[in-house]
């Protein structure tokens, strides 16, 4: 099952409808308000659920093309409103100026992707840290022409679903903004980060070809799911180790001594690639780290089959599992 990237100007006009109409259903607060990006401001029309606003209209004064502008605040309910993140979808085109666009999937559902691109204006805020903070994972989109476009699923353009997906994608980016101006990364961090995404992603990408789109959408929830349920498992403080190669690891010194590999689906070639990440990546440290797989719990009454709960178990891995809610992500251990 593969992504196909909406490219006609009318489907595209009609998903951005569609959109709005369902977050105007879930918002139902309408406010005329003052919206602030550097170095203009303007008074426009918002919706809001008193926590998270949006905008959105047919205007570019950068570009000849006409776009949609889909900018996403946190709502305060005095003074001037500041954008966290945007989702411009371009109309008449399909290049990737803007961050924002629309794919479906092999059932004709339509989701709002973005291309993970977060701007900020303050250093070392971009996509390569803002992927590395998250653990989001990138998903392959195809247009006509056969070409690949990589992107964050946002959600699912679906009533009871997407006004929330954008709530917490927006709070998600928010949360990276505030810890990046407190010095999460340090400068040599993101010189490294930014070295080791350009190797990673450079030459064809493939992304994820997965049946189960929102699972892969959510890789990102899980991680951070995992990381609360083993700082409360802790008797006392633990180190995170955070790059784009390991999905979480725990630090002591300089050395690696845990390491968990999430995966969201549990076919056997998802094993096969976990188990390869967790035996590279637990290699390069001194001492043989703790190997942890990270796995969905069975939709079906379906297990791991024999021979690889014998290698995982050969090679001292540990299973854990976990399920996803519509709001929520359970470590179930």
């Amino acid at each position: 099952m593969q992504l196909q990237l909406v490219e006609n100007k009318e489907e595209k006009i009609s998903a951005q409808n569609l959109l709005i109409a369902i977050i105007k259903q879930e918002w139902n607060k309408a406010e005329l308000r003052r919206v602030v990006w550097r170095p203009n401001s303007s008074e426009m029309p918002i919706i809001h659920n008193g926590k998270y606003w949006l905008t959105n209209g047919n205007v570019d004064q950068r570009q000849t093309t006409k776009t949609y502008w889909n900018a996403i605040g946190i709502y305060q309910p005095k003074g001037n409103l500041n954008i966290t993140v945007e989702a411009n979808i371009p109309i008449a085109d399909n290049k990737q100026v803007f961050a924002g666009y629309f794919a479906k999937d092999e059932r004709g559902m339509l989701y709002l992707m973005h291309s993970g691109k977060v701007g900020g204006g303050r250093k070392g805020i971009g996509k390569s840290t803002f992927l590395t903070w998250s653990k989001d994972r990138l998903i392959s989109v195809i247009d006509g022409n056969g070409n690949a476009r990589e992107g964050l699923i946002i959600g699912p353009v679906k009533k009871g679903i997407i006004g929330n997906r954008i709530e917490r994608f927006a709070e998600k980016v928010a949360n990276y903004k505030a810890d990046m101006m407190s010095g999460y990364f340090t400068a040599e961090q993101r010189r490294k980060i930014k070295r080791d995404y350009k190797r990673e992603f450079s030459g064809q990408k493939s992304g994820e070809r997965n049946s189960y789109f929102d699972y892969v959408s959510r890789h990102g929830d899980i991680v951070h799911a995992l990381k609360e349920w083993r700082e409360d498992a802790a008797k006392n403080k633990i180190s995170i180790a955070n790059d784009i190669f390991i999905d979480l690891g725990v630090t002591s010194g300089n050395s690696l001594t845990e390491i968990y590999e999430v995966k969201t689906n549990d076919g056997r070639q998802a094993i096969y690639t976990a188990i390869g990440q967790l035996l590279v990546h637990s290699s390069q440290s001194p001492k043989e780290p703790k190997r942890f797989l990270v796995i969905p719990s069975a939709r079906t009454k379906s297990r791991l089959s024999g021979d690889l709960r014998t290698t995982i178990d050969k090679l001292n891995i540990t299973v854990i599992r976990y399920k996803i809610s519509k709001n929520k992500v359970t470590i179930l251990g």
